[in-house]
């Protein structure tokens, strides 16, 4: 009886923390729902309905207009812009509140160890993955990851038909989500490489027959060839190599940038991988290759880009958690078991009766749940969403240009409002949104020469038959065509509007 009461109250505990901890994730995940690729995902969804099939042309720039376009995040554009549609910034933001906290969920789902244990890691891996929680077809990705990872450890046990074709349609959905499939490509290879080098290296006592080592390549293979199936068809694979080869990314876009460990909200990457060195020199038992070359190699993107700080977080938490539970085992369960008479755990064993401690947990369910639907309507409130969308975009500039009539001819527009301007008016076609890919490094490396004001940049002006700009206020080129001639449109706080004379 003394057994079932101590399983019981463990499940309690458990439960209680995990409905908690994952209240507390969802709060989190709650944000304004705005983000400069945002809106020509919006766009570009609402065209795509619109035609009844994805938008493959660019319509949206003067540079690239009617080229084709590898639109990779399609179904993810159609899937935002129909929650936009019905449910407005609210729905927006609920969605992606639903996609980061299922996602967290299956890696604490991954994770072994103690309620406690597990919350603990999780409140890191909740910091580390926090940055890139923004409404972007990127998030669909990180779910796709993490549904992978058991699948693929499901399929090391038993490489069958049915955990083959499991994975494989994964791949197929994913890739018509969003380009960042390639990471569950890479983290296959490198789960399987590590599988092999585990049985050379280490005799591994479960032996490798060739006809497994087969299993592990044909799927790899197969997933290569699966993400295929969509519009793009084997372009889906270009967009990933001519991303990659944008010089100008890491230069001069954030999220593309090396992490900045004196920024707060980055630090957490850091403080990961020093528990992570800690945990495995305190440790007798290592952790097997397969979980290492993910590990070191997620990690490594991580220190290149800040955008790759999720990724590394769905892979090292749950060894993470392994390895505590190891340590726990060795050093620490057998002391915590000789201190069953002292008085301090004679303490921690007073508990409040069960129907008041079921009374306290619903207590804190419910506030928790209320201070949740309070975020809900706070941010999804009308006013509060115009107050952040004058702050951080354009708006008073695109209204004004509007009221007054459009300037004729080509724009230099900022970048980070390219997918802004074009989603409030169809009369203007960009210069640059944040379709990197489509127009590489060439466009982009002028759009730089040009805003900066470089040497060439009157050159370029008239290369791409410039007539007005519509940039952020400080932009270095305003005053240099305001010396040249040019003159003020429209200037706000936030944005400055320059025609020719």
């Amino acid at each position: 009886m003394e057994a079932i009461n101590k399983e019981s109250k463990k499940k309690r505990t458990e439960l209680f923390v995990g409905v908690v901890l994952f209240l507390l994730i969802f709060f989190a995940a709650l944000r304004v729902p705005l983000d400069t690729d945002l809106f020509w995902h919006l766009k570009a969804g609402s065209v795509s309905l619109a035609q009844r099939a994805p938008l493959l042309q660019d319509q949206f720039s003067f540079t690239r207009f009617g080229s084709p376009w590898v639109n990779h995040s399609w179904l993810s554009e159609v899937i935002f812009y129909l929650i936009f549609h019905y449910f407005s910034h609210r729905g927006v933001m609920i969605f992606v509140a639903i996609l980061a906290t299922a996602t967290m969920w299956l890696i604490y789902h991954q994770m072994q160890g103690s309620a406690l244990t597990r919350a603990f890691l999780m409140i890191l891996a909740l910091l580390v993955s926090a940055l890139v929680w923004s409404p972007r077809p990127q998030l669909f990705t990180l779910l796709c990851f993490a549904i992978l990872i058991p699948m693929v450890n499901q399929f090391d046990l038993q490489p069958n038909r049915r955990n083959l074709l499991s994975i494989v349609l994964l791949f197929v959905l994913w890739s018509n989500l969003h380009a960042g499939f390639s990471i569950g490509i890479a983290f296959i290879g490198l789960y399987f490489a590590g599988r092999i080098l585990e049985n050379i290296v280490f005799k591994s006592e479960n032996q490798l027959s060739r006809g497994k080592i087969g299993s592990y390549a044909g799927l790899f293979f197969i997933c290569i060839l699966a993400v295929c199936i969509n519009p793009n068809g084997l372009n889906i694979w270009k967009v990933q190599f001519d991303t990659v080869a944008i010089t100008s990314l890491q230069m001069y876009i954030d999220e593309w940038a090396s992490p900045n460990f004196h920024d707060l909200s980055q630090q957490p990457y850091l403080w990961t991988w020093l528990l992570f060195a800690l945990l495995l020199a305190i440790n007798e038992r290592r952790l097997k290759l397969q979980k290492v070359l993910p590990i070191l190699f997620f990690g490594a993107l991580g220190f290149l880009s800040k955008r790759n700080f999720a990724p590394f977080a769905i892979v090292i938490f749950p060894s993470m958690s392994e390895l505590c539970v190891s340590f726990y085992n060795s050093h620490i369960k057998d002391r915590i078991e000789n201190m069953q008479d002292s008085r301090l755990t004679k303490l921690g064993q007073i508990q409040p009766k069960p129907i008041i401690q079921k009374i306290l947990n619903l207590a804190v369910a419910a506030i928790l749940l209320f201070i949740i639907a309070g975020k809900i309507i706070y941010l999804g409130d009308d006013t509060v969403m115009n107050a952040y969308e004058n702050k951080l975009f354009p708006k008073q500039a695109i209204s004004a240009i509007s009221g007054h009539g459009i300037p004729s001819g080509n724009v230099l527009n900022s970048y980070g409002w390219g997918g802004y301007i074009h989603w409030k008016s169809n009369d203007i076609k960009v210069f640059v949104d944040g379709r990197t890919d489509l127009f590489g490094d060439e466009i982009i490396d002028d759009w730089i020469e040009m805003v900066y004001a470089g040497a060439n940049w009157r050159q370029l002006i008239e290369k791409y038959q410039i007539e007005w700009t519509f940039l952020e206020k400080n932009s270095p080129i305003n005053q240099t065509l305001l010396d040249n001639g040019w003159r003020i449109f429209y200037e706000d706080n936030l944005a400055s509007i320059l025609i020719k004379n």
